[in-house]
């Protein structure tokens, strides 16, 4: 991409905003099934085509992929939970706390990798996109996994880093220098609209 999205026809904004479209929540009992909360599911990722899991690192916050998408890794990395605040299926666009194993996930500045850090508490400062608002989220879905840690908020995606887990926002350097004007509060926007419109597609 060599200019920039705000000056972009919406097509451009659909190409950016399927390019954040990353994750897959995978019920370990298979199948596709609402997403309730407080049960325990798998993470993929669209990219790497790996799940992400509690992973210590020496840097950064203890999250990172698994070396490999077989049946006995999976099986390994039930790992997240989503929580709202109501008890019922979730549902696109709603507030949303995330939990890794033993902790819940918030935006938090770290001097290395993703600012992310934990909190013993729900924090509800996400939100799943790539469905239609107030639709239910369901496994297998392709959904973007957005944190609200500014009033447009980014979302979470893969990101090749030297040190640490190797995920991080779009307002990351390299994703910067492709193109992606992330900067542009417009920019948050058009994409965020975009997401609240779709169906909803399956993952694998």
């Amino acid at each position: 991409m060599t200019d920039t999205l705000t000056s972009s026809t919406p097509e451009r904004i659909r190409q950016a905003a399927e390019f954040f479209t990353q994750w897959t929540i995978l019920n370990p009992g298979g199948g596709n099934t609402p997403v309730e909360p407080g049960q325990r599911y798998i993470l993929k990722n669209r990219t790497n085509r790996r799940f992400l899991r509690y992973k210590e690192q020496n840097f950064g916050i203890n999250l990172g992929f698994t070396d490999d998408a077989e049946p006995s890794t999976e099986a390994k990395v039930v790992h997240w939970q989503f929580r709202n605040r109501t008890g019922t299926p979730i549902r696109y666009d709603e507030p949303v706390a995330v939990r890794c194993r033993d902790g819940y996930l918030h935006y938090g500045h770290r001097t290395f990798g993703i600012n992310l850090d934990w909190s013993d508490t729900p924090v509800y400062q996400w939100r799943l996109l790539g469905g239609k608002a107030g639709n239910r989220v369901s496994t297998r879905d392709w959904v973007t996994i957005w944190n609200m840690h500014t009033d447009t908020g980014e979302p979470l995606i893969h990101f090749d880093r030297e040190i640490g887990g190797n995920i991080g926002w779009p307002s990351s350097k390299t994703l910067l220098q492709q193109g992606l004007d992330w900067a542009k509060e417009a920019v948050q926007k058009a994409v965020v609209e975009y997401l609240k419109t779709q169906a909803g597609s399956s993952g694998s």
